[in-house]
């Protein structure tokens, strides 16, 4: 499969012009044989959440999974988008209105193919930093596992990557490519340069990590650094911080012949075990 990493710079709050973007680059990743483009976390609003608080409303954003399977269909490629998503929930007290529906904000990444047809959608599960927190909620779902071009592939976003379960739990269900849609400033390049190769060769899948673009190169900045990295930790293709498309082919093999299968490896009973021990030791303190 040959993917494109659009490490791009979003416009804040200013989807309008972010689509625009997508739509000229999608264009281009097709023209160089791509098959899927992924693109950073909250690429439709710019990954702006101290804004997005008081920006998010359920008609500004209703429209953007749409707009990711039009500019799908439109290219002919299958597009990994990130967006800020609403969801009903039931609150246990009414409103003054008599309403008791109200409004949940989630950080979602949706897959669709090259007929714009959604594969699968995902709402981030670990959500980073107090400003995150206080504008959406987290997720508890796993990402479905999806056939792409016949390359069984999931979804994660960003601080995801950063803990083992996931990934372990996606590789044990048969993925083979995990795409990751993040946000990231230079504070965490161990992420990018360690954490997700870590991934990848414990895992024995391939990792597409997909960030925005620095402008000003300062640590508080994005880092860029977009990333693939096969089985044994090996990066087919990193990025440096400025604005890039990075096209990779991955191959249809993953372990090396004679390397550690961690996957195969496992004795998940024996980890079972030292669990039940643990919570029987903190009840009897």
């Amino acid at each position: 499969m040959r993917i494109a990493l659009l490490q791009s710079v979003s416009s804040a709050l200013n989807p309008d012009t972010n689509f625009d973007a997508l739509m000229v680059a999608a264009e281009r990743a097709a023209a160089a044989g791509a098959q899927v483009l992924i693109t950073p976390e909250l690429f439709a609003t710019g990954y702006v959440p101290e804004q997005l608080g008081a920006w998010l409303a359920r008609e500004k954003i209703a429209g953007f999974a749409e707009r990711f399977a039009a500019i799908a269909r439109a290219s002919g490629i299958a597009i990994v988008g990130s967006y800020p998503a609403a969801r009903a929930v039931t609150r246990s007290t009414t409103s003054a209105a008599g309403d008791d529906s109200e409004t949940d904000y989630e950080i979602r990444a949706g897959l669709w193919d090259d007929a714009g047809k959604k594969l699968v959608e995902y709402a981030k599960v670990h959500l980073w930093s107090a400003s995150e927190h206080a504008v959406f909620q987290p997720a508890n779902a796993l990402s479905e596992i999806v056939v792409l071009h016949g390359r069984r592939v999931a979804l994660q976003i960003c601080y995801d990557i950063e803990f083992a379960e996931p990934a372990r739990a996606l590789a044990s269900r048969g993925a083979e490519i995990l795409f990751v849609p993040t946000a990231i400033d230079a504070g965490g390049r161990y992420v990018a340069e360690t954490i997700v190769p870590a991934r990848a060769a414990e895992n024995g899948i391939y990792v597409a990590y997909v960030n925005h673009a620095s402008l000003t190169g300062d640590v508080s900045d994005f880092l860029g650094g977009s990333v693939a990295v096969g089985p044994e930790g090996v990066r087919l293709a990193q990025a440096a911080a400025a604005p890039e498309m990075l096209i990779v082919d991955v191959p249809e093999s993953g372990r090396v012949a004679d390397s550690a299968d961690y996957l195969g490896d496992r004795r998940p009973e024996v980890y079972a075990a030292w669990e039940a021990d643990s919570r029987a030791a903190q009840e009897g303190r």
